[in-house]
């Protein structure tokens, strides 16, 4: 147990960098980040050497809806790792949702840091166009 120390018992203790989640945008999945259409995302971040994880959200979900999957599903993820902080990389619309994740919602986690590429963080006139259709 925590804070007993026995004869024989040893506690390794150390720091580790939190892990990073990236968050794909309107109409894409967790596979945006593949080669493909995001070229040497996941190269650099496996050449960093961080731990990662993708998830798929609701390509056409409401912000409150894909933040609360994404809280579920990074939830998750940190458990298995044994982590109660994580970085998030986000793209487009998936910006919108991890910020209601990380400034509303009250997660089990800690979001340390919330990194944007091409968010609209005003609103879009074409994602509420496309929404209506």
């Amino acid at each position: 147990m925590r804070g007993q120390h026995g004869p024989h018992s040893r506690r390794i203790e150390f720091d580790a960098a939190a892990p990073f989640v990236l968050a794909h945008g309107i109409n894409a999945q967790a596979d945006t980040w593949d080669q493909a259409n995001a070229a040497d995302v996941l190269t650099a971040m496996d050449e960093s050497g961080v731990l990662y994880s993708r998830f798929s959200t609701g390509e056409n979900g409401s912000v409150a809806a894909n933040a609360q999957d994404l809280e579920n599903q990074i939830g998750v993820f940190l458990d298995t790792v044994k982590s109660k902080k994580v970085n998030i990389i986000a793209h487009s619309k998936g910006g919108l949702d991890s910020q209601l994740l990380a400034k509303i919602s009250k997660p089990e986690f800690e979001v340390l840091s919330l990194s944007t590429l091409s968010t609209p963080h005003r609103g879009s006139v074409v994602a509420d166009l496309q929404l209506l259709q």
